[in-house]
């Protein structure tokens, strides 16, 4: 069996859930996304949301200098502690770059460490179909409420139902966000979860089946293995054959005047000499 059929075979998430987490990527939750690197499942990322959780990094980096820089001065000020030793705590504590690109190189390396694929809006997303939502206020715009905040979500997830269908692949989101639940309900292709866990728990199965077949392709390579070893303990002319078992002592000696050794011996012990 070479494929697997899965239920849902992509995952993504939303900003909030990444804020919720507090982007901290390399524990909990977050960490445990590791495992969809090199499976059948695919890790998806709107360049939309992608967009979003720089702002919102950016946000938190920008706060923490900001407090640093506060923290230097009340130093120098209230504690009188020498401008040279300031400058020299400043330097240890700043990083290279603007806030953007340090988000963007934080979430970069993450989409690495889980192989995520960023998906191009542009590409997927159908903005005809965007208009006719717009105006209809369909999920996930909602009314009495200004339409052009939910923009941005409408856009990422056409784009998400769009690679979604070229691909025909079933796609888990997860947010907490009612409109995309709305649109979630109406989707053939994308099944809302509102938490990390929950979405983690819906893989399980699949996992627990590849699992499966790796032992049996296992299984069934030592058995090929054997099988081998055993057509070629049949085509030798002059053999003597030595395993320890317990006491016992068999010789194994030549194929065609030359040494023969086995690549795997179904014995716990093999050793081979000349007769």
């Amino acid at each position: 069996m070479d494929e697997i059929e899965l239920d849902f075979g992509a995952i993504t998430i939303d900003n909030a859930t990444y804020k919720g987490e507090g982007y901290r990527f390399y524990e909990g939750l977050l960490a445990q996304m590791r495992q969809f690197k090199e499976s059948p499942v695919k890790v998806l990322q709107t360049d939309i949301v992608h967009n979003e959780a720089i702002n919102h990094i950016g946000q938190e980096i920008s706060k923490t200098r900001s407090s640093i820089e506060q923290a230097l001065r009340s130093a120098n000020k209230q504690l009188k502690i020498k401008s040279e030793v300031i400058e020299n705590a400043r330097a240890l504590l700043s990083v290279d770059g603007s806030e953007a690109e340090i988000a963007e190189a934080r979430l970069e390396k993450y989409y690495e460490f889980i192989g995520a694929e960023k998906i191009d809006s542009g590409r997927y997303a159908d903005l005809s179909r965007l208009m006719e939502m717009y105006f209809a206020t369909e999920a996930p715009f909602e009314s009495g409420k200004d339409k052009k905040n939910e923009v941005p979500d409408v856009i990422a997830l056409l784009a998400l139902e769009g690679w979604a269908e070229e691909n025909e692949i079933n796609i888990i989101a997860v947010s907490q966000d009612k409109g995309w639940k709305n649109f979630s309900e109406g989707s053939d292709r994308i099944t809302l979860v509102s938490s990390l866990a929950e979405a983690l728990e819906k893989f399980q199965p699949h996992y627990k089946v590849v699992s499966i077949i790796s032992h049996i392709r296992e299984d069934s390579l030592l058995m090929a293995r054997i099988m081998y070893l055993k057509k070629l303990s049949r085509q030798l002319s002059t053999a003597s054959m030595v395993a320890i078992f317990g006491l016992k002592q068999v010789h194994i000696c030549t194929l065609n005047g030359k040494t023969f050794q086995p690549p795997i011996f179904p014995m716990s012990w093999i050793k081979i000499k000349m007769a």
